[in-house]
């Protein structure tokens, strides 16, 4: 909950508009995904798993916690990267192609899950099962949308970033206040309290 509340307020609320601009502009496909690339793997990604750390070491949680709250970012991060192929389908009217990558993470992780939890993983195995699951989804997710819509590449462009940005921001406060909403109360009730009480509430 920590991970996603920080993650809610630094994805930047580029999704929406990235969805928007393809609908209307297929031509642009290519542009827009690769400067949204970029600006996950250079801004959202490594702004959201530092704060999410440092905010749990200021909290005080125990160096386990914070191994978790790293792994819980890695696989927010690769979730924000998988939304924007996931978008890109959304703006061409192929849900289903979402739908099933969206399956294939499941089944995938919840048998890699199982398989972890049976060998005696633990919490660390299911970590790793979702950070597994989500990379494969990644992976042919986003060979599709290089075979079927473009190529898929990453580029910095400073004026593009700046109109991008500007333009989503504020569908990303509206999500992270919709998000802080709702989460966190789990947050502070694992710093009253410890995991074994968040994970009982939630």
């Amino acid at each position: 909950s920590l991970v996603g509340s920080v993650f809610a307020f630094t994805h930047l609320g580029i999704a929406g508009i990235l969805i928007r601009e393809i609908a209307g502009q297929r031509e642009q496909a290519g542009q827009y995904i690769a400067n949204a690339l970029g600006i996950r793997l250079l801004i959202t990604i490594p702004l959201g798993i530092g704060v999410s750390l440092l905010l749990g070491w200021v909290l005080g949680f125990s160096a386990t916690t914070l191994w978790v709250i790293l792994g819980v970012g890695v696989f927010v991060a690769l979730t924000n990267i998988s939304g924007i192929f996931y978008g890109a389908f959304e703006a061409l009217n192929r849900f289903e192609k979402e739908a099933f990558y969206v399956f294939l993470y499941w089944v995938s992780a919840l048998t890699l899950c199982i398989l972890s939890l049976k060998i005696g993983y633990g919490l660390t195995g299911v970590i790793g099962a979702i950070v597994v699951g989500q990379g494969v989804a990644i992976l042919l997710s986003g060979r599709e949308v290089s075979s079927w819509i473009c190529p898929i590449s990453v580029r910095v462009n400073a004026k593009f970033w700046s109109r991008f940005i500007r333009a989503s921001l504020p569908l990303a406060l509206a999500g992270a206040l919709e998000f802080a909403n709702l989460r966190l109360d789990t947050v502070m009730i694992g710093y009253f309290h410890d995991e074994v009480s968040v994970g009982i509430y939630n």
